[in-house]
């Protein structure tokens, strides 16, 4: 692997941070934004723009991915086709293997997460990790993929949360049949809940994450003591050893593949934490972390609730032909009274309630890190971030109207929104197929160009992610396959219909939309994304030769690609007469890039009020457009490459720095040298000055400063170091360090 650059990033950090956020942008203010300095240079690399504020901590974040996966509290309310698909055993050992198989996707993910620490989560580790020759359209469709899948999650939940309470409702007054249109009111209710939160509390929402963990175990130490103290208990063999295949397949051990689905979707979500990763202190250390802490730490959880649900189920076929829809109320009724049974589901529902809230928030991030790579349509209004809250306000809208729009689908016909809700099993399943054989391509094929990552798998990795890919290929596998060999329209499983028809349209958008993710034939960088988010007046710059900023018009950098090549050449004689390379390291100490005296700073200022700093040929000419990091192959040139523009980006923030201080030195010119000089030099010294202002009115502040500097400094010494320079260039001479003193 590559070393990392060494180059200081502060000045880099300072400049993104200066002329790339609007005036009044908040960020400026708020040291918060930055996070860590491993932030900031993951974010530099990454290509991307610091616009959310970092508030959540370490412990933060790991309370935020347990509370939000919230295992054992739908493993145990949507377990209904793991029963009719398995009966008691088959609920248990599903579960059993999925918690192992479903850990090697997930420690895969956590490694990619401490990678490329993003909201946009695997369309991004996608576009990094990819084969150049099919980056863009992978990364499109598993951005696509993962937008619509979790955008159907948080549906499901919203929609699971209102159909608990019908249940609880026809538990309370047995006449009472349960409508869809009222399904559709409280989730309506429900999405009321997750806006507000995730707009008006949104600052509150790190604060209390140590408190809904909290609530989060209380409400399990309840739920496990109520089913093992109080509830009558199964025989352990009747728990181990009792299949059931309410399927009627031809063999039990379809129909055990086909009820593992109830493990997989209680599995789901893991990764949510890497969608907040903008968001997270530290976030390619923690990150990774607080997903394969909190997927493990639910995952032992759930094991145990599940073995106290088994337990205390007394009947399959009773519990599935329930009245309320849901076997774990059927359980409960058996040992307790309605009253009580109301309590008991009110706390399972808590932490349900907060669960969706922060899948939303989750869900928006994903949705508007998609749309700030210009992956959806509107990308320019859903990425915009209130300036205020520090939050992507329209990304969280956006999807609280969907999940609104897809319950109406409800009133109409339940059967069509069951096949929405069921893409978000399968579309999830291909982003981690499809991330992890990118990750799995790129270890193989050149990992000497894998960033640099805080949290690795060690020299077990690429086996690690070759058993994860497995698996998640068998789940996809079976997540299409519907309950019963003969389904009806209501019971057949169309997520797959779903699914080839949301990637067939991502397709047709690829091909025919103009703006899709701008993606270079990169190592492990999106140059694209420098030029737009970082400025390419910066990154790329070729010094060529030393700076002066009161040299003439026809002496500035202004010259064609061929002549400052032809300069490199003569400055450097080392590189044998190639054409230079950003690999090459010919990039000197010395050697400071020119900028012209064009008033520089006012079109500098023109550009500060914009979001980004754009590239403009008419300040800033590049020699490289044909070097090797428009070449495909070569990820360690590349990354040299990158090096390279990341020095040459410091020196233009330094050339920067001394063009104040020259400004600040022609002030002084202007006042008068002689400190000491009397109080009548002084005043007629700062006359002569006014008179000059005056005589400049209406032209720019840095002009003046220049002509002043021109009038001061016209001397015997000006023109020696013209012709000295003039001789350099008749004369070939090695690059040096040295720079006459001004």
């Amino acid at each position: 692997m590559p070393p990392e650059s060494t180059q200081p990033q502060d000045s880099i950090a300072s400049f993104e941070r200066v002329y790339t956020m609007e005036d009044d942008h908040p960020a400026k203010e708020l040291p918060e934004m930055e996070g860590s300095p491993q932030d900031q240079d993951d974010m530099i690399r990454m290509g991307k723009i610091q616009e959310l504020k970092r508030n959540f901590r370490p412990l933060a974040a790991l309370s935020f991915s347990a509370v939000l996966q919230a295992t054992w509290e739908f493993v145990l309310i949507s377990n209904t086709q793991g029963l009719e698909n398995g009966g008691l055993a088959g609920v248990f050992w599903s579960y059993v293997w999925t918690f192992v198989g479903f850990g090697f996707i997930i420690v895969s993910l956590a490694e990619m997460a401490s990678m490329a620490p993003t909201s946009g989560g695997q369309y991004h580790w996608v576009s990094e990790f990819s084969s150049p020759r099919y980056q863009k359209l992978l990364s499109y469709t598993t951005g696509w993929m993962s937008v619509l899948a979790w955008q159907a999650g948080a549906a499901s939940g919203s929609f699971l949360t209102g159909t608990i309470i019908q249940g609880l409702i026809s538990l309370r007054d047995p006449s009472y049949e349960p409508q869809n249109w009222q399904g559709t009111l409280f989730v309506f209710a429900m999405i009321a809940v997750i806006y507000f939160f995730n707009v008006y509390a949104a600052s509150w929402i790190p604060r209390i994450q140590n408190i809904l963990l909290a609530l989060h175990l209380l409400c399990w130490v309840v739920i496990v003591a109520v089913l093992f103290a109080m509830a009558p208990h199964n025989s352990a063999e009747t728990v181990f050893t009792s299949f059931h295949n309410g399927g009627d397949w031809s063999t039990m051990s379809i129909s055990l593949m086909i009820g593992q689905i109830t493990a997989i979707y209680g599995s789901l979500s893991s990764d949510a934490t890497a969608h907040m990763s903008e968001e997270v202190k530290d976030a390619g250390r923690y990150v990774p972390i607080a997903i394969a802490w909190g997927y493990f730490g639910n995952g032992v959880l759930a094991l145990i609730i599940i073995v106290g649900f088994l337990l205390a189920l007394p009947s399959v076929p009773d519990a599935l032909n329930d009245s309320t829809g849901f076997p774990f109320l059927y359980v409960f009724r058996q040992f307790l009274s309605t009253s009580g049974v109301n309590g008991l589901t009110a706390i399972i529902l808590i932490p349900v309630i907060f669960s969706n809230i922060l899948f939303n928030a989750s869900t928006a991030r994903q949705t508007y890190a998609f749309a700030r790579d210009r992956g959806l349509p509107f990308a320019d209004w859903i990425s915009r971030v209130d300036p205020r809250r520090r939050i992507p306000v329209r990304a969280i809208a956006i999807s609280c109207m969907i999940s609104g729009l897809l319950s109406l689908i409800n009133i109409g016909s339940q059967v069509a929104f069951n096949a929405i809700i069921s893409l978000n099993v399968a579309a999830l399943m291909y982003t981690y197929a499809v991330s992890i054989s990118c990750i799995i391509y790129r270890k193989i094929s050149c990992p000497e160009t894998l960033p640099p990552r805080r949290w690795s798998l060690g020299r077990f990795g690429l086996a690690i992610n070759i058993i994860g890919l497995l698996y998640v290929i068998f789940a996809l596998f079976w997540s299409f396959w519907p309950p019963s060999p003969l389904p009806s329209a209501r019971d057949f499983n169309w997520s797959v219909v779903i699914f080839v028809g949301v990637f067939i349209i991502s397709l047709l958008m690829y091909l025919f939309q103009d703006q899709v993710i701008e993606l270079d034939d990169k190592g492990n960088v999106k140059i694209e994304d420098l030029k737009t988010s970082m400025g390419m007046l910066a990154s790329r710059q070729k010094p060529h030769r030393d700076v002066d900023w009161i040299q003439s018009k026809s002496r500035t950098h202004l010259t064609t690609s061929s002549q400052a090549i032809a300069t490199h050449l003569q400055r450097c004689p080392s590189s044998g007469g190639k054409k230079p390379r950003l690999g090459d390291a010919s990039v000197k100490a010395g050697a400071r890039p020119v900028v012209s005296d064009a008033k520089p700073i006012q079109y500098l200022k023109e550009k500060k009020r914009k979001r980004t700093v754009e590239y403009d040929n008419k300040y800033y000419q590049s020699p490289l457009e044909n070097s090797d990091i428009n070449a495909r192959g070569n990820f360690a040139k590349k990354r040299q490459a990158l090096d390279s523009i990341y020095s040459v980006y410091e020196r233009v923030v330094q050339d920067m720095d001394r063009l104040f201080e020259t400004l600040l030195k022609a002030n002084e010119l202007d006042s008068g040298e002689d400190t000491e000089e009397s109080e009548e030099d002084l005043v007629d010294v700062s006359s002569n000055t006014s008179e000059t202002a005056n005589k400049g009115a209406g032209k720019a502040a840095v002009k003046d400063a220049v002509n002043v500097v021109k009038i001061e400094m016209k001397d015997n010494t000006i023109v020696e170091s013209d012709l000295k320079k003039d001789e350099e260039k008749e004369k070939p001479t090695p690059c040096k360090d040295s720079r006459s003193a001004r």
